[in-house]
């Protein structure tokens, strides 16, 4: 009996051995459905270039573009000095994704100190002969290698060019106070001597000491005539023009010109100067002084008994002031001034007068 008993409970062993792996197993089941699926650790891949532009300078052609910032995981930042090598692909045409990859060529096999830095932007300019420009179609794209891993393609960018126009020669310049005035001719021919028949305007461009070209006009110039009115820091002003056949297409740099700037000349005198007599002060407000090199305004007061007008604010930038000391019965006569940055005073403004 007691033999039975034993032998019994050895042959249920087993059975609650699997029993209770059974139960393990779907615990664990179940627990790890609680934490949610595995996630795999996204790949830190170079991405695409999405910002190519590109511009027919004279025989160039000048592609500009950024990096991305991050990588594919769009955590990771971009370490600019992993960019091993830069490929510029090419067609002589106009051709979507699919064609292009398919037909285009590497034009430019280049590394990172190859290409040059603008502001914010990488650039490249690639010269072409005339007759390669003369109504021709081309498109473009860039592809980089980060850590021996290609990014994909950039977008495509697709241009239509044309035999450039000549550069101006004869730029030309004169002072007047604080104004530079620019001239120049308006160009006739291209350089296959053929005939302009419009053009879109002018672009102007100056840097000043030492700094780097910039462009001065906010819209296309349509004659050919500027007048900078920016000229309130001292130092030498050197400027250039080029000619706009479009959004995408401009001339060579014409003769570049020189102009030393010594400002000395005060801002114009504030205009239309009026009071208001309010409930506790008195308002005064004038027509803002059209001086980019404007800092701030000067409030002169005086009474009738005066023999001169006293300085009562100055630091002003707004075209209007509130007087708060004053007092009933009184008369009050005003005048302003106008100082630009480098502490010019302009002559004093019209006079009023008003009764508190």
């Amino acid at each position: 009996m007691s033999i039975n008993q034993e032998s019994g409970v050895r042959s249920r062993e087993p059975g609650r051995i699997f029993i209770s792996l059974v139960f393990l197993l779907i615990f664990s089941f179940i627990s790890c459905g609680k934490k949610g699926p595995l996630k795999l650790e996204p790949r830190k891949l170079p991405t695409a270039i999405t910002n190519l532009s590109i511009r027919q300078i004279g025989n160039n052609l000048k592609l500009q573009w950024n990096f991305p910032k991050t990588l594919s995981d769009k955590k990771t930042r971009l370490d600019f000095e992993m960019i091993n090598k830069i490929r510029v692909y090419y067609a002589s045409d106009i051709l979507p994704p699919k064609k292009f990859k398919k037909k285009s060529t590497v034009l430019m096999k280049l590394t990172l100190k190859g290409i040059k830095k603008e502001r914010n932007y990488f650039f490249v300019t690639i010269p072409f002969k005339t007759r390669n420009l003369d109504k021709k179609q081309y498109s473009f794209a860039i592809r980089y290698i980060y850590q021996k891993k290609k990014s994909p393609l950039s977008t495509i960018k697709s241009i239509k060019t044309v035999a450039p126009i000549k550069p101006i020669s004869d730029l030309t310049f004169s002072k007047e106070n604080k104004l530079i005035k620019l001239k120049w001719s308006r160009p006739k021919l291209n350089l296959n001597n053929k005939t302009i028949s419009t053009i879109a305007g002018y672009k102007v461009y100056r840097k000043i000491k030492k700094g780097n070209f910039i462009q001065i006009n906010k819209q296309n110039i349509p004659e050919e005539y500027y007048e900078d009115k920016d000229t309130g820091r001292d130092g030498e002003y050197i400027y250039y023009i080029s000619t706009i056949t479009s959004n995408q297409i401009e001339s060579d740099p014409s003769n570049i010109i020189s102009v030393t700037v010594k400002d000395i000349y005060p801002p114009d005198s504030p205009h239309n100067l009026i009071s208001f007599k309010a409930k506790d002060h008195i308002f005064l407000t004038w027509n803002h002084v059209e001086d980019l090199d404007l800092d701030f305004y000067k409030i002169f007061r005086k009474i009738p008994s005066d023999s001169e007008f006293k300085l009562i604010a100055q630091g002003i930038r707004q075209n209007y002031y509130r007087d708060t000391a004053v007092q009933k019965g009184r008369l009050y006569i005003y005048s302003i001034t106008a100082i630009d940055k480098k502490g010019n005073e302009s002559q004093a403004s019209n006079t009023v007068e008003e009764e508190f």
